[in-house]
């Protein structure tokens, strides 16, 4: 045996293929376990020995293998690799010989048929020998590591015995106390929910502590591993271990923080802050806590960097993490995660200094800026509300600061700013942008000469594209300053890096210019195809080549069929070429995206093309990934799988034939790289859109496409099962058309089957995936599908059962993505999900009637009224007044039921002093009088006080929209009720409508409904409606029913006031005019 894994592990091929053959006949001996057995007993060479281990250990990988030996060659072997545990004097042979041992447990730890090992344990854990009990502590935490199930029914006396020996060191930086909390670590899964056990382990969380910070004084890697101990218990399951000492806790990875000299150590202990502020925020805001951790942060952030044009504020892979983007992170943990108000006291408190003392340090006015832009998402409602005058101030100081750190991180913010205090902070741009081109330009003229230049561009062109993304065709006013620069910006001789960026701003700024931007169109192309032309680039030019393509897709998707059409066919063969020969994950997914944006423009048209694309794309969802073993005890052996592949490809073999040819990816402990998992979430992006776009033509694939799909629903990363659930919703909804449009004359799958499947795996993710990203998406689905395709599904109970049963555990906080129900001062922790579930209650009237909706929404109601009362943001009060608003045409007359309470609600906060919830309000009040029709005949004078006073001062044209389309149900549903001779004039006034264009078919439907029943008081107004209808028509892309109304009123003027028609079509520009006229014909 010792010759044959010799020849495996040399560099001569021969010799590998040679020993590979040989240890496959060996395997299959009877005396094969001895011989490895002897080898691991006797080889004077360690890797040899070490290499034995590790084949008994993936030899006896299942329990079949195991059980096939006799008894007594099972206890032969347990007793000599117990031996050999004690006399390996080699550390890494010792690991995995422990590791072997570990596998063995699980088949005989449970039958209770190897008591010597447990006095193996016993005996080295309490021996006074040093050494000794090392290797008892050592051998128990790596059998533990494996299989901690194994030690449940001993596992009681085993804490006893870890905390008692942990209190009993005097050198708490011993490698005994080191490897007994890691023992008590892995014991972790069979704690959580067992109290007695917890009790156990909380009462050793102190000395766990003190080991800690002895640890990082004299063993900093090892405190590290100790300090996954906090880690373990931070999830809901296990923080009763934490929660009496969390005071401790907190202030000792503060003081870690603070004290230590490790970086490693500082960024894991401040990791855990950022955990807790996830999980538990609240526990932070007791004992004062909240602010020694704000202290700490600010502390970390005014540090000087070692360049600072290079430092990072975030970054998206871990090993990169540096304590500066670990106290970045953290904050924005706490402040998505606590009441804006709580946060702001203190974090003001530190931020205000710099500002006001001209004095400051640079670095810690970076600070102060860091924190504004990192609190503008967490807490952005109310900085929208309260704080953005004084915010933008501090900004405008900023990009012109002196010195280069703090404008650095100023730049940081304003694209912070520009992302997340929509859309007030648009209403600046006018003031922002020229300070963000005037930027651009000094790195046009100095960038000239190949400089990359430091972070700070790459924070100028985040600024630019957030702008330019929410401003859309706002921009117009500075698109020519900006498309110019980006385009000379996006060729040589600028350096590569920014080269990237500025491809990158090309592609924003088409996707928001979208036609406006055909004056471009042709230097933008010649721009791209520089990049394009070259099928195999070389590496340091593939990003290039991926951003080009990426703008080549925006600009299929942006500039209007009419105008990319020509280019179409060519585009998607260029993606097709490029995927023939790129072996590029960036390259293949970019590609996608292009093949799914032409589907823009193709549509059905694009069907000869689908049988060529459609398998590149599942090739992607199926393929698995090329992953690594993550716990750390199996580095050695990956090690050796690496250096001798020869055995994994064996031991593959083998355990592909007894698991049945399960996936790669299914295996719990594989992480994979990133590239793979964005290519799969492009895949499924372009899959549904490709779906969603082509109509029949994608029929022959929708199958072969959800089974791809909806296996990826239990895909290790968040971000592809999110992905699959979108994908899985739009197949099932596109399939539905389908089948609708041929009058269900389909052989294939019922509409109803696919969907209950879907409904079904959807319903068990909102319960248990602890992503709140992929919960929203559930529900997100859920929504879309019932709203798209509800009426089709109406028969299916199980669908109807599934969805409500959804909506009530969201609810009610009984998903595991919320966590557990908060107490009051818990902020933010389920409201984006509670909206989600929320926004299906509507739509359920598409699967129900009136009769079940009606107790549904009984039931639910005092859910919504609780959540208005407590709500804190007003984005929450907005959403949930929507979802009641959406509610009223299901319920219909059966709203008198809830009169009371709903109609003093709506009427009370059209008074809001924030606009969205006076909006909503409105909005909720049309409805509720044009479904509710006689039940609020008696409340019309109550409804036009508040439309009186609303109209009278409202500043917000949003607004003042639905105010008129208050007006407008209340006329469509009894005219008679209102003082026609004073409300008219000021509702006709009022048109057109300034934003909210959805009203535009309720405002053209009442008047319609006047002029038919002959009001007199329309008669004085009827050219200036016929102008407002004409704007309306030219301007606002009203859809088809409500263009038909506009048309027919506008005829029926026409015809019976000739002369008024005339009169106003003169005061009326020319386009209008054309428009009008088109439209009549």
């Amino acid at each position: 045996m010792e010759g044959i894994l010799l020849k495996l592990m040399s560099n001569n091929k021969d010799s590998i293929d040679q020993g590979t053959q040989e240890l496959k006949r060996a395997l299959a001996e009877p005396h094969a376990n001895s011989a490895l057995m002897h080898t691991l007993a006797t080889s004077q060479d360690s890797a040899i020995r070490q290499y034995a281990a590790v084949i008994l250990k993936r030899k006896f990988n299942k329990s079949t293998a195991w059980e096939k030996l006799q008894k007594d060659e099972r206890i032969n072997l347990k007793a000599n690799i117990l031996k050999l545990m004690v006399s390996e004097p080699e550390k890494s042979v010792k690991k995995s010989i422990a590791v072997f041992i570990g596998t063995i447990i699980k088949y005989e730890m449970s039958s209770g048929t190897w008591p010597e090992l447990l006095q193996f344990l016993q005996n080295s854990m309490t021996s006074s020998n040093t050494n000794e009990k090392e290797l008892g502590f050592y051998t128990c935490c790596i059998l533990l590591e494996t299989s901690p199930i194994s030690f449940l029914p001993h596992a009681n006396s085993f804490t006893l015995l870890f905390n008692a020996t942990i209190n009993s060191l005097t050198d708490k930086s011993s490698p005994v106390a080191f490897f007994a909390i890691l023992c008590l670590t892995f014991l972790a899964p069979i704690v959580k929910g067992n109290k007695e056990l917890t009790k156990l382990y909380c009462e050793g969380v102190p000395n766990i502590l003190e080991v800690m910070k002895c640890l990082s004084n004299r063993r900093p890697d090892r405190a590290v591993e100790v300090l996954d101990f906090l880690f373990e218990f931070a999830e809901r399951d296990g923080m009763a271990v934490l929660l009496p000492k969390l005071k401790l806790v907190v202030n000792t990875c503060l003081d870690l923080v603070v004290n230590c000299k490790s970086e490693e150590v500082k960024i894991k202990a401040l990791s855990f802050i950022g955990t807790l502020a996830r999980v538990r925020v609240k526990t932070l805001l007791k004992d004062n806590l909240l602010n020694r951790v704000l202290d700490v942060l600010f502390t970390i952030m005014c540090s000087k960097p070692e360049d600072d044009n290079l430092e990072e504020y975030f970054t998206s892979d871990p090993e990169d993490d540096t304590l500066v983007t670990c106290a970045c992170e953290t904050l924005d943990d706490i402040a998505m995660n606590i009441n804006p108000v709580t946060l702001l006291q203190p974090m003001m408190s530190l931020i205000k200094p710099p500002f006001d003392n001209q004095n400051s340090s640079p670095y810690q006015r970076k600070a102060a800026y860091l924190c504004l832009g990192i609190i503008s998402q967490g807490c952005s409602s109310y900085v929208r509300s309260h704080l953005l005058e004084q915010f933008i101030q501090l900004i405008y100081a900023g990009m012109s600061d002196s010195e280069t750190v703090a404008r650095n991180a100023a730049l940081f913010t304003v694209g912070q700013f520009a992302e997340h205090l929509q859309p007030e902070i648009s209403s600046r741009s006018s003031d922002l942008l020229p300070l963000l081109i005037s930027q651009l330009k000094q790195i046009q003229i100095k960038g000239s000469c190949g400089e990359r230049f430091g972070n700070r561009v790459d924070r100028l062109f985040f600024a630019i594209e957030r702008f330019a993304e929410n401003l859309e065709k706002s921009l117009a006013p500075f698109a020519e300053e900006l498309i110019e620069c980006t385009i000379q910006l996006a060729s040589p001789p600028y350096h590569k890096h920014i080269r990237q960026l500025a491809l990158g701003a090309v592609a924003t700024i088409v996707g928001a210019m979208k036609e406006d931007i055909m004056p471009y169109f042709d230097r933008i192309l010649l721009v791209l195809r520089q990049y394009l032309g070259n099928h195999n680039p070389p590496e340091e030019e593939i990003q290039l080549q991926v951003e080009a393509l990426d703008a080549l897709a925006m600009l299929a998707r942006s500039i209007g069929p009419q105008n990319f059409e020509s280019l179409a066919v060519d585009t998607v063969k260029l993606g097709l070429d490029l995927l023939a020969v790129t072996n590029d994950p960036d390259i293949r997914k970019s590609s996608y995206g292009v093949f799914s944006s032409v589907s823009t423009v193709l549509k059905q048209n694009m069907a000869p093309m689908l049988a060529t694309i459609v398998p590149l794309i599942l090739t992607a969802l199926r393929d698995a990934p090329s992953a690594t073993a993550v716990p750390h005890l199996k580095e050695n052996e990956d090690l050796i799988m690496k250096t001798i592949p020869v055995l994994d490809d064996i031991c593959k073999s083998e355990t592909e034939e007894e698991s049945g040819g399960e996936h790669d990816w299914e295996d719990s402990e594989l992480c994979v790289e990133n590239d793979y998992i964005e290519e799969k979430e492009e895949a499924c992006m372009a899959l549904s859109e490709l779906a969603a776009n082509t109509g029949d033509s994608f029929l022959p694939f929708m199958e072969p496409s959800f089974v791809e799909v909806f296996r990826l629903l239990n895909f290790p990363n968040s971000d592809v099962r999110k992905a699959a659930l979108e994908a899985a919703f739009t197949f099932c909804t596109s399939y539905a058309k389908i089948v609708a449009a041929r009058e269900n004359q389909h052989d294939g799958v019922s509409v109803s089957s696919v969907a209950e499947q879907l409904v079904s795996k959807a319903a068990m993710l909102v319960r248990i995936d602890d992503d709140k990203d992929v919960v929203m998406a559930a529900l997100e689905g859920l929504t879309l599908l019932l709203k798209e395709v509800g009426t089709q599904l109406a028969n299916s109970s199980t669908i109807r059962e599934q969805i409500v049963s959804c909506v009530r555990d969201v609810f009610n906080a009984r998903t595991e993505a919320q966590g557990w129900k908060e107490d009051d001062d818990q902020w933010n922790a389920d409201e984006d999900l509670m909206d989600a579930a929320g926004f299906i209650v509507p739509t359920l009237a598409n699967i129900m009637t009136q009769e079940h909706f009606l107790p549904l929404f009984s039931e639910l109601l005092p859910l919504f009224m609780e959540r208005l009362a407590k709500a804190q943001a007003d984005e929450d009060e907005a959403n949930t007044i929507g979802t009641l608003a959406e509610c009223m045409a299901p319920l219909g007359t059966d709203v008198e039921r809830f009169l009371n309470k709903l109609l003093t609600c709506f009427l009370v906060r059209c008074k809001s002093s924030n606009s969205d919830v006076r909006n909503n309000s409105l909005f909720a009040l049309g409805e509720m009088a044009l479904h509710g029709k006689q039940v609020l005949y008696k409340h019309y004078n109550e409804i036009l006080t508040v439309l009186s006073q609303s109209i009278a001062s409202e500043k917000n044209g949003k607004v003042m929209d639905n105010a008129c389309g208050v007006i407008a149900r209340l006329i469509i549903t009894n005219s008679d009720l209102l003082p026609l001779d004073q409300v008219l004039p000021v509702f006709v006034s009022k048109l057109p409508l300034r934003e909210d264009f959805d009203e535009d078919k309720y405002i053209y439907w009442s008047l319609t409904h006047l002029f038919q029943n002959g009001c007199h008081h329309l008669s004085p107004l009827i050219a200036q409606v016929v102008i407002c209808a004409a704007h309306t028509l030219h301007s606002h892309n009203v859809n088809d029913e409500t263009k038909e109304i506009i048309i027919n009123l506008i005829k029926q003027i026409s015809t019976t006031f000739p002369q008024e028609t005339s009169m106003a079509l003169i005061q009326l520009p020319q386009e209008v005019v054309g428009t009008l006229n088109s439209a009549r014909t």
